[in-house]
């Protein structure tokens, strides 16, 4: 039996709604949800004269999200830039999909089920029945490639209304999520960072430096190779975000001499990692003698070279931390290969390896990934085979160890703005973390390609209401993940009672972080 019971503490009076069960023979009392103070509400809802029930929805966590929505302005964006003739328009379905990614991801065909649960029908004004499978599937053919960039676009705008944002440094990064199946053409086979042997497609994300806020995003085939991306993505990023020159920062795989002279010819500045494979690269860490500290265990050295008709400024970097472990992950991989390798010489002088061809073959599997570390000499009238470290390239290696080079074409910068700003990167890391582990892009349920990138655009804009959200709290002095935030709001329950016909609406107990985070939020 459930009802509404009457308490006093300290003098004041609270109502708790209660369970009582027969447990063992006996009657026990289970406080279901503390109600806050005995007052209208309380005594409207207990009349004896008349039926009482009540449901619980899930309420603070999605109208949070909701309101972030409304101040974006988000339902009419989309439905500005798609048309949709009868029941509920696009914007609304697809921002029951996007809030859905942010607290519980779930198939299309189990999303209704989630929205009944959640008090957004009533944000909505939408029956619970409406979302269904078909509903929510048909609403990604309304998100055509070229609506995609309007919606984005526009939002950029309302972005930069609410926030006074900067476009002047952007953050670019690309990842790629698998997908099942062979009917997707954009799924390829390619360098699945991931380590899942299944087609995937890349997709690329363009962040703020303040907020981090997605400002745009790009979607290539899962072979496309990062360094391939570039420059169409700067073409983008001018004709989208309307502007004429930014700073760019990228990390080094995205970098090749080709994409330094089409940034140079376009107009971008950058801040640039150069792979340590590059000759100019060693070249630059070999001829730094003069370091200087610019933070605790970071050293720098800056130099200016023309390139490309330009100034830049080259920094190399020496991490005395990272340094220590290039050396023993080095030597301790070098250890186990030579283990290896005097393995297979007691294998070869117990006679059981007889092929010189096979010999050389294992030497070669052995030694793959460090074979520039070791001399191997083979005697022509013996199977067997000595082999030493090289020790002229492991000295080399070691005045690399620990140390990076960055470009950066803003002379005037210091290496440790450099450094902070080229740090920055990792929050495009961070992104795509969130997105494939809490929101969850992945599995993609979809095989039409128009759908695939209609379903990744909302993940996107699941990502963005998230960033709003962990910017606003930042703004009020609280420093919490979005994830952190949804997670303690999503205890926050409305009780909805159904008092002989009459529904009235109370939220349940907030406890003091709960409260505090509403309060940062302004909600």
């Amino acid at each position: 039996m459930v009802f509404i019971r009457k308490v006093i503490s300290r003098g004041c009076a609270y109502a708790q709604l209660v369970r009582t069960e027969r447990v063992k023979g006996k009657v026990k009392t289970n406080v279901i949800r503390h109600l806050g103070p005995w007052g209208s509400l309380s005594e409207k809802v207990i009349q004896p004269d008349k039926e009482t029930s009540f449901i619980s929805y899930d309420y603070a966590d999605v109208n949070a999200l909701f309101k972030i929505s409304q101040e974006l302005n988000l339902i009419q964006l989309i439905n500005n830039n798609t048309i949709k003739s009868g029941g509920i328009n696009v914007g609304e379905l697809s921002l029951i999909i996007i809030i859905n990614h942010c607290v519980d991801p779930t198939s299309k065909l189990q999303i209704g089920k989630w929205f009944s649960r959640t008090y957004l029908p009533k944000l909505l004004s939408i029956s619970p029945d409406k979302a269904n499978k078909n509903s929510l599937t048909r609403v990604l053919d309304y998100l055509t490639e070229e609506r995609i960039i309007k919606i984005e676009t526009q939002i950029v705008k309302q972005l930069e209304k609410l926030f006074n944002l900067d476009k002047d440094c952007l953050m670019y990064d690309i990842s790629s999520t698998y997908v099942y199946g062979d009917k997707c053409t954009l799924a390829k086979y390619g360098y699945n960072r991931d380590h899942v042997p299944e087609k995937q497609i890349n997709f690329g994300l363009v962040l703020s430096k303040v907020g981090k806020f997605p400002l745009m995003h790009k979607i290539f085939e899962g072979n496309t190779v990062d360094v391939t991306t570039v420059c169409s993505t700067a073409d983008s990023i001018k004709q989208q975000l309307d502007i004429n020159t930014c700073m760019l920062i990228l990390d080094r795989g995205m970098i090749s001499e080709d994409n330094l002279v089409y940034l140079d010819k376009e107009k971008f500045g950058y801040i640039a990692g150069l792979s340590k494979s590059c000759k100019t690269t060693q070249e630059l860490i070999l001829e730094a003698k003069n370091f200087k500290e610019v933070e605790e265990g970071i050293y720098a050295e800056e130099t200016i070279r023309l390139h490309n008709g330009k100034r830049k400024k080259y920094v190399v970097f020496l991490s005395k931390e990272k340094q220590k472990d290039d050396k023993e992950r080095r030597d301790r991989i070098l250890k186990e290969k030579a283990e290896e390798l005097n393995k297979l010489k007691e294998r070869i002088s117990k006679g059981r390896i007889k092929d010189r061809d096979s010999i050389v073959m294992k030497i070669g599997e052995i030694t793959k990934d460090v074979r520039k570390y070791f001399d191997a000499r083979h005697d022509k009238n013996k199977l067997d085979f000595d082999f030493s470290l090289n020790e002229l390239k492991l000295a080399k290696e070691e005045k690399l160890d620990g140390k990076y080079v960055i470009c950066c074409t803003d002379v005037e910068m210091s290496a440790k703005e450099i450094l902070l700003a080229y740090r920055d990167k990792d929050k495009a890391e961070k992104a795509f973390r969130c997105i494939k582990c809490f929101i969850k892009i992945r599995p993609i349920r979809h095989w039409k390609d128009n759908r695939v990138k209609a379903h990744i655009f909302l993940c996107v804009l699941a990502y963005l209401l998230e960033k709003v959200l962990e910017y606003r709290l930042e703004l009020n002095g609280l420093k919490m993940t979005a994830e952190e935030a949804l997670n303690e709001l999503s205890g926050i329950k409305m009780i909805s009672y159904n008092v002989g016909g009459e529904v009235i609406d109370k939220v349940a107990k907030i406890d003091e972080k709960q409260k505090l985070i509403l309060e940062k939020l302004g909600y």
